[in-house]
């Protein structure tokens, strides 16, 4: 299956590619170059050896390619979400500030130190 991935936001597409836009043309080019190799390899087996390696590399360097721009874009789209939400958090005002908890006040036990007074006699 084919893979697309978008430079922008990284999203893969399995419908992007021309293989699976034009499937006809893919199994003729696909037909057409397994009878060039067979024959190629019935013939001259020490090029076909040679063109199979370089097939193989080719398709290496290609999708290290791709893991590539994969990642790029993958990066690209984390740097944007990054400004994205610093400059969102430059907007929002600053949250009031909440108040100070002050402990309960703790009641006084009795004095025993201090001289007793009478108490005033209410008319």
């Amino acid at each position: 299956m084919a893979k697309q991935t978008c430079p922008r936001c990284g999203m893969e597409s399995k419908r992007d590619a021309w293989w699976d836009r034009h499937p006809v043309a893919a199994v003729i080019a696909g037909l057409y170059t397994l009878t060039f190799m067979a024959m190629m390899l019935s013939v001259y087996p020490v090029a076909a050896a040679v063109m199979i390696v370089v097939a193989a590399v080719s398709g290496l360097l290609y999708s290290a390619a791709r893991e590539r721009r994969r990642r790029a874009a993958l990066a690209a789209r984390a740097d944007w979400e990054h400004q994205a939400l610093m400059a969102a958090s430059l907007r929002w005002p600053a949250p009031p500030a909440l108040p100070t908890a002050t402990p309960p006040r703790r009641r006084r036990g009795a004095d025993h130190w201090s001289t007793t007074e009478p108490m005033r006699k209410s008319a």
